[in-house]
């Protein structure tokens, strides 16, 4: 996929290593839909500040995985657990085949 239309498509995350999330894309196709709509689903959460996307490589382990932190301004960590619960029962576990082992969800 060309590098303009991915950007298009990953609106509304920031992305520190676009290169690496955009050779892990070009290879898992089939996440760009699913992932595109993720920030949009996220950002109506309240506390919710940004959405980060970001390839972690375990190079002992040889994986990659694509990691969506939900950062947000809760301090309470109860808030917290209930927030990642909510996102993932909602957003993750519905598409769970799909995203089993390439992408990952973390609220900070």
């Amino acid at each position: 996929m060309r590098t303009g239309n991915l950007s298009v498509a990953l609106n509304g995350y920031e992305i520190k290593e676009f290169a690496d999330v955009e050779n892990y894309l070009n290879q898992n196709t089939d996440l760009l839909g699913y992932l595109s709509s993720l920030p949009a689903c996220i950002s109506k959460s309240e506390g919710v500040e940004s959405v980060e996307l970001e390839l972690y490589h375990d190079i002992e382990e040889h994986w990659e995985k694509l990691f969506v932190a939900v950062n947000t301004a809760i301090e309470d960590v109860d808030e917290l657990d209930t927030l990642d619960d909510s996102l993932f029962s909602s957003l993750f576990e519905p598409k769970a085949e799909l995203l089993s082992g390439r992408v990952v969800l973390s609220v900070e």
